[in-house]
C-alpha cells in the first residue's frame, strides 16, 4: 500500500509531522514504528457484510504516542501540492520524488473519498 511506502520515507527522514483525524490532532510526531493490526468484528451466524475483520494501522512515536487508524476502505493518498493521487507503492515512490523539494501535506482516503487520516508538514 502507499501509505506503507509513505511511512517509511518519513520514518528514514526522522522528519516531524502533524498528523489528524476525526478523533485527534497531534503535532510534532516523529513516526519511529507502524504496523497494522486486524481486529474481529462480530460474527453472525447469517451472512451480513460485517463478517470480516477490520484492519488498523498503528502509528508508533515511542515511548508516549500510539495512533490508530482505520485502513479498512482505504482507496489512495491525496496531496495539497500535486493534482496526482497515489493508490500504489509505486505511484507513492514517484509522489514522493516529485515533491522532494517541497512542503506538502497527504490525504489518506477510503472508497467512498472520506479522509481518513491527514499527515501535515512533510519537508516542512
Amino acid at each position: 500500500m502507499p501509505i506503507e511506502t509513505l511511512l517509511n520515507y518519513l520514518i528514514e527522514t526522522k522528519q516531524p509531522v502533524t498528523l489528524s483525524s476525526s478523533l485527534y490532532h497531534v503535532p510534532n510526531v516523529t513516526i519511529q514504528e507502524f504496523f497494522y493490526k486486524s481486529i474481529p468484528q462480530i460474527r453472525t451466524s447469517y451472512p451480513t457484510n460485517n463478517n470480516y475483520d477490520k484492519r488498523f494501522l498503528n502509528i508508533l512515536q515511542l515511548p508516549t504516542t500510539h495512533l490508530i487508524a482505520d485502513l479498512d476502505n482505504f482507496h489512495h493518498i491525496g496531496f495539497d501540492a500535486i493534482i496526482t493521487k497515489a493508490t500504489t507503492p509505486k505511484e507513492m515512490e514517484k509522489c514522493i520524488k516529485e515533491l522532494e523539494d517541497t512542503r506538502y501535506n497527504a490525504y489518506l482516503y477510503n472508497s467512498k473519498d472520506e479522509m481518513i487520516l491527514c499527515i501535515f508538514h512533510i519537508n516542512d
